[in-house]
């Protein structure tokens, strides 16, 4: 007899189970001071800032700094406070190019500023108020152009950013879901990819999330937040309403399956390093992740974390996705077991594809110019974006 869910989770690596004991912040601490952050750090922190379109010199010169865990979001903070000064020289002077990288670099090196700060909510909020206000002035700056918009939600307005390539009829739009308390920011790079290739896309932050955080909470039912984004773009004559995508990275892909599975305007959908189901490995979730939802749900309950962390399975969910879905999923992921991307496509009844990268890491972030054209091809395949002589 096949074992259940949580009977094949009990052979969860014995490394996971070790690792939640091990890397805490006093443990980090002692690394930092050791070895450096950058080398105490999985590959995904250093390359984190690039997937926001930040600089690999700014990369190197924030982690030189870094030997204690405290140092962290001001050694970040001095390079965000010296590319936002460049970025405003540079648009009184009518460089706007330049303004347009400084503030992009500016906002990457905040947000890493804030992402591992939980000592201090006042001053999380004041870095990532820095990293939200860089990214909106680089917006109007950005080519084409990206437009900041608020989506009505119950008593929320979520912000937006909305971004259109050239097109003379209406074209399909990707929305892109985030992943655990991150940043609609952290989504410039895959964001910018596939408006390069014909897509429009709106990052959002959902609540709890981002600039929504102090409108209120996470709140489980994600379906209703889909409805809401849905209704928004369909109202705009810019949208091909038959083409409306969803794209999740890391938790943000498990979200990103629940919504496809209760919104059936979905066109397509996107899941890169989803968990399947938390049942089996949650209590392995290190000590700073459970902070990050914590943080997200604005509550210190266990209770509420335990509740949140019921609400993850998918086995429910992907029977019941009617759009085409692609799985992407590395083997040597950090966060979230590898063969959870395999058991999503498993789970997939109608057209499915798995893209998996034995040796990635988290999102795939090491394989990532290779994994965007890859998304390409699929969304072509399935006839969700036309080949470009086309268009």
């Amino acid at each position: 007899m096949e074992n259940g869910p949580l009977d094949r989770w009990k052979e969860t690596p014995f490394t996971w189970s070790l690792r939640s004991k091990m890397v805490t912040k006093s443990s980090l601490d002692a690394l930092f001071r050791v070895l450096g952050a950058k080398r105490a750090l999985p590959d995904l922190f250093y390359i984190r800032p690039l997937l926001m379109g930040g600089n690999f010199l700014d990369l190197r010169e924030a982690f030189s700094r870094i030997h204690a865990w405290n140092e962290w979001p001001e050694s970040w903070e001095r390079v965000g406070e010296k590319r936002e000064v460049l970025a405003d020289i540079a648009r009184e002077e009518g460089r706007e190019v330049s303004a347009r990288e400084g503030y992009i670099f500016a906002a990457a090196a905040y947000h890493m500023a804030q992402l591992l700060l939980f000592e201090d909510f006042r001053k999380k909020r004041e870095l990532y108020g820095k990293c939200a206000s860089c990214y909106r002035r680089a917006a109007p700056l950005l080519d084409p152009p990206a437009e900041l918009v608020e989506i009505p939600f119950d008593s929320f307005r979520l912000p937006g950013v909305l971004r259109f390539p050239p097109s003379s009829s209406p074209v399909p739009v990707v929305i892109f879901v985030t992943g655990a308390v991150t940043g609609k920011e952290e989504m410039h790079l895959l964001g910018s990819s596939l408006v390069e290739r014909g897509v429009g896309t709106l990052l959002f932050d959902g609540p709890g999330m981002g600039e929504a955080w102090e409108q209120g909470p996470l709140i489980p039912a994600c379906h209703r937040v889909a409805a809401a984004l849905f209704d928004y773009l369909e109202g705009d004559s810019r949208v091909d309403p038959a083409l409306i995508g969803l794209f999740g990275v890391s938790f943000g892909g498990n979200v990103a399956l629940r919504m496809a599975a209760r919104e059936k305007r979905t066109a397509a959908v996107i899941a890169l390093s989803a968990p399947y189901d938390l049942s089996g490995y949650g209590e392995y979730v290190l000590p700073v992740i459970e902070e990050l939802v914590r943080y997200a749900l604005q509550s210190d309950s266990k209770k509420k974390y335990e509740e949140w962390k019921r609400t993850f399975s998918l086995e429910s969910s992907l029977p019941e996705i009617a759009a085409p879905l692609l799985t992407i999923g590395g083997g040597e992921d950090f966060f979230v077991p590898g063969d959870d991307t395999k058991r999503i496509h498993g789970g997939g009844k109608g057209k499915k594809k798995m893209i998996f990268f034995e040796e990635a890491d988290h999102l795939c972030v090491d394989y990532m110019h290779e994994l965007i054209p890859k998304v390409e091809e699929w969304l072509i395949e399935t006839g969700y974006l036309r080949p470009e002589e086309e268009r």
